[in-house]
């Protein structure tokens, strides 16, 4: 089966938007999870999203140089939706994998943490309105192809919180450009480095399953990628260009460029949040 073909700026409003997913999956998919031969492999996601949940207690520091006491309260409740989240999914690790080795993997603390933003606009796009965006679509792709309704339900509750965490990012992310335009170009080139390692992590991904003879699933999760990464890539040119829609040909080398410097100059020489 082919992934599904979207133009990165169709004409018109989009079929499907971010908010409509959770009803309307745009996924198209034949595979479904069998179990117990599919164990491991569904831990091993879930396992990330328990590592994802872990990191996200991060936004304590966030809430350091949050721009108003209402986005400190936002920050302080996402906290307690990590926790909750965590302890789910380590609910659910258990009942799959009989194991209490809950440690974080290494390489994935240092992967998470330089893309958590050190200015507020920042964190806001590259955590919520980006990074729990691939979140929530993995998430609703597991919905459909899950055959359990109870694990179904328990996904479901958890993605209605993302969705939350998802709107303010997006609304954050709105405001700052609101007050510099000039600032989507950056964060189009922060968002094109991320898919650079999106699609470094689908290689070894696909490569260890194909390792494992386990074709099939490299398969879907190739399929899955395309579909979502040319969902997302819409939803991130709408949010950062609206009407004006950067060329998907154009000036990305310059996006990459004026990006790097930017993010290495904050690094390095800008040290206050």
């Amino acid at each position: 089966m082919s992934a599904v073909r979207f133009r990165l700026w169709p004409k018109g409003a989009p079929l499907h938007t971010w908010e409509t997913w959770i009803n309307s999956p745009p996924f198209q998919s034949n595979f479904q999870w069998e179990f117990p031969r599919d164990n491991s492999w569904f831990v091993w996601i879930l396992r990330q999203f328990y590592a994802g949940e872990m990191t996200g207690l991060l936004e304590g520091k966030a809430i350091l140089y949050a721009p108003n006491l209402e986005a400190a309260d936002f920050l302080a409740s996402q906290i307690q939706d990590e926790i909750r989240h965590a302890k789910l999914y380590a609910a659910q690790i258990l009942k799959y994998q009989d194991s209490q080795n809950l440690k974080i993997p290494r390489i994935l603390e240092i992967i998470i943490a330089p893309t958590s933003g050190r200015l507020w606009y920042e964190h806001c796009f590259l955590d919520k309105a980006l990074g729990e965006l691939w979140v929530y679509a993995l998430m609703l792709f597991l919905i459909q192809t899950l055959p359990d309704p109870k694990l179904k339900k328990i996904l479901y509750s958890i993605a209605k919180d993302e969705m939350r965490h998802i709107r303010f990012g997006r609304e954050q992310t709105k405001k700052a450009l609101q007050q510099n335009p000039k600032d989507a170009k950056y964060l189009w080139g922060l968002y094109l480095w991320q898919k650079t390692a999106m699609k470094i992590l689908l290689q070894s991904v696909t490569y260890l399953l194909k390792k494992k003879k386990r074709e099939d699933l490299a398969h879907q999760t190739k399929l899955f990628y395309n579909q979502a990464s040319q969902l997302i890539e819409q939803e991130i040119q709408t949010l950062l260009f609206q009407e004006k829609p950067l060329h998907p040909n154009g000036k990305i080398r310059s996006a990459c460029r004026f990006a790097w410097r930017k993010l290495v100059y904050r690094r390095f020489y800008k040290l206050s949040m």
